[in-house]
């Protein structure tokens, strides 16, 4: 490579870096928030506390992966996460990049990471807090270092060594970390194992050092907790994945998983299908000496093949498991597009030939694109998907103890509150088993309905659930489930977009006599000793476009009201007719007045969509009335309304 060309590759590399970066950067902010990444972020958090996975909390994972988030420390964050997150995902893209150098050349390393870069579906799980990025590193680093060619003088031959079985065990040590962060990377074993022999200067022996590095891997990960408690730890690592697993389920999860990773990847597959006959025909010519030559680039084909067959295997398989192959399917794929791209009949047709590569990077991109927002990874326009998540904790962190439990299963609102998660909730919804018998959940770590009510009856310092959590997670003794949560808790905030589904999240808070200020204070006193303390108005746009959020905060008198009031909330025209309205009962009917304990502070959401009204001034007023005769309520002074202020709205 000449002096120029050696400089513009240099160029073109560090310019690929920049895009995958900028891609990540992006991805950080603009991703949706999974359930996944407050699970192991938590975890994280409790390793660096001293906790151990298994036997002081449940983890459905090997065990390395909190160790790993642990080095973040004790506050860390989901936004904390996602940037440690994509830092380890640009060392595993610049790994792919050297084993597609060692294989395939340097056009091989530039294609690859320009292979990464176009795969925005499969980049998406590489920039949130997962096991993708983690198990990637220790993955590419042991092939890394199976590829690796020490320096030797001009001439001389390749000779094995103490040194070489110490590089090819060092290459199974680093495999079997990975496995340590991800169970289904043990299937790449063979693999490497084959790619040793092929590299090393004695097969057997190769094959030995790899398998001895592994096993010394994995007993480093796996050991410490086999012998604190082997049937937790088994559980935690397998059964937990199996132990409601049906023949049709397996059947069904298999269809689906394999049909949506060959739509997904359609475009790795095409590329590697289409390879592996061109490669085929060829050896079917030229025998040895083309399996010599390609035999480590087959290898790494079997490593991914071996993977892709063991993400169909999990309970909740699904196409996005398939992420994990991105770094090794970019290997071969840029190893394919430049030993093509050497061929006579292309060298004599460069300029066509770039011309379709980029045609088939495009069509690539666009596939990618389309794929994930298939799969509602990113909405448009543009939306900070943390922000959410922020808020809620903002408002968890204003309104509860610091260090009190949050009973939620969206686990990362307790590292954005500094709230505490119990035994049992840690694992998400993933860890609920409403059905099993109390005995079976505390044996197991995970959460029935029993111990449930136990953890609402107990009090914590709040409650929060999406609404997919209720309509759709919660099951078996709901009435019961939602009676402790009315009787014990009062709904105090409703906050859109969170989790994966980004539906409403609801917060509950304990029975208080003490809460923070509202944002705006507006005193007054209404018939019967109820008093308005202040309220607070947000503006959001939610589906059916711009609304107000307008929350009263209420304090009960000295002794409970004696009737049920309704609430009424009114936005006002200019010439004082209703244009939007909404009357219910307080806290959307759960805390009806006259349940509202001696003193308690009550804080009563309302929306108000405001979508069509003309741009101006409008005015805002609350009050009650009785639910029976709809008499108001009178105000100190002679009213029967609270003016609360004036709101402008524009177009």
């Amino acid at each position: 490579m000449s002096s120029s060309d050696s400089r513009a590759y240099r160029l073109a590399l560090a310019g690929l870096v920049l895009v995958l970066g900028a891609l990540l950067g992006l991805l950080v902010v603009f991703r949706a928030v999974s359930l996944d990444e407050g699970v192991y972020l938590w975890a994280g958090k409790l390793v660096y506390e001293g906790q151990r996975p298994y036997v002081d909390f449940t983890f459905p994972q090997t065990p390395l992966l909190p160790y790993v988030y642990g080095l973040l420390g004790r506050p860390a964050s989901l936004l904390a996460g996602r940037l440690f997150t994509v830092a380890l995902a640009l060392v595993d893209f610049l790994l792919a990049g050297y084993a597609a150098g060692q294989l395939g050349g340097p056009r091989a390393r530039l294609l690859a990471l320009t292979l990464c870069a176009v795969s925005l579906f499969s980049l998406a799980h590489f920039a949130y807090s997962a096991t993708y990025a983690v198990a990637a590193f220790f993955m590419l680093a042991a092939l890394a270092l199976a590829l690796f060619e020490p320096a030797r003088p001009a001439g001389k031959a390749r000779v094995g060594g103490w040194g070489e079985m110490l590089r090819l065990a060092g290459a199974g040590l680093l495999l079997g970390l990975a496995v340590g962060a991800r169970l289904s990377v043990l299937a790449a074993l063979p693999a490497l194992v084959a790619l040793a022999a092929l590299r090393g200067s004695r097969a057997a022996r190769a094959g030995l050092a790899v398998c001895a590095g592994a096993g010394i891997g994995l007993l480093a990960v796996l050991a410490p907790f086999l012998l604190a408690d082997p049937g937790v730890t088994l559980y935690n690592i397998l059964g937990f994945h199996t132990d409601r697993l049906t023949l049709a389920w397996r059947v069904e999860t298999l269809r689906r998983a394999l049909g949506h990773s060959l739509v997904d990847f359609a475009p790795f597959v095409l590329l590697l299908g289409g390879a592996a006959l061109a490669w085929a025909k060829g050896a079917a010519r030229q025998g040895r000496a083309r399996l010599r030559r390609d035999g480590p680039t087959l290898a790494v084909g079997a490593w991914a093949l071996l993977l892709f067959a063991a993400h169909l295997a999990p309970r909740q398989a699904d196409s996005y498991h398939q992420s994990l192959l991105l770094p090794l399917a970019s290997i071969l794929g840029g190893v394919i597009l430049a030993r093509a791209g050497e061929m006579p009949a292309a060298r004599r047709h460069a300029g066509g030939v770039a011309g379709a590569l980029a045609a088939v990077l495009a069509l690539w991109l666009g596939h990618q694109a389309w794929t994930i927002l298939r799969w509602d990874l990113i909405q448009f326009p543009l939306q900070d998907q943390l922000a959410p998540v922020r808020e809620a904790g903002a408002y968890l962190d204003a309104h509860a103890e610091a260090g009190s439990r949050l009973l939620a299963f969206q686990t990362q609102l307790a590292l954005e509150s500094h709230m505490a998660i119990p035994h049992g909730w840690e694992n998400s919804y993933f860890g609920y088993r409403p059905e099993w018998s109390t005995e079976r959940a505390r044996q197991t770590g995970v959460l029935n309905n029993e111990l449930l009510l136990e953890d609402l009856r107990a009090g914590a310092g709040a409650v929060a659930l999406t609404s997919y959590d209720a309509e759709r997670v919660l099951y078996g003794d709901r009435d019961a489930i939602f009676a402790a949560l009315q009787e014990n808790y009062r709904l105090s905030r409703t906050i859109p977009g969170i989790g994966p589904f980004r539906d409403p999240l609801t917060i509950y808070l304990p029975h208080r006599s003490q809460a923070p200020a509202p944002a705006v204070s507006r005193e007054a006193e209404l018939q019967g000793g109820i008093r308005l303390r202040g309220y607070e108005l947000l503006r959001r746009r939610g589906p059916d476009g711009q609304a107000l959020w307008l929350t009263l905060q209420w304090q009960a008198p000295a002794e409970r009201p004696a009737a049920s009031y309704v609430v009424f909330v009114h936005v006002l025209r200019p010439d004082g007719s209703v244009a939007v309205g909404w009357d219910n009962p307080p806290c959307r009917r759960t805390c009806p007045t006259d349940t509202w304990q001696p003193g308690e502070v009550i804080d009563d959401e309302y929306t108000l969509n405001v979508e069509g009204l003309p741009a101006g001034a409008y005015t805002l007023e609350a009050g009650m009335y009785h639910a029976g005769t709809s008499a108001r309520l009178e105000v100190a002074g002679g009213e029967d309304r609270i003016v609360l202020g004036t709101v402008e709205l524009a177009r």
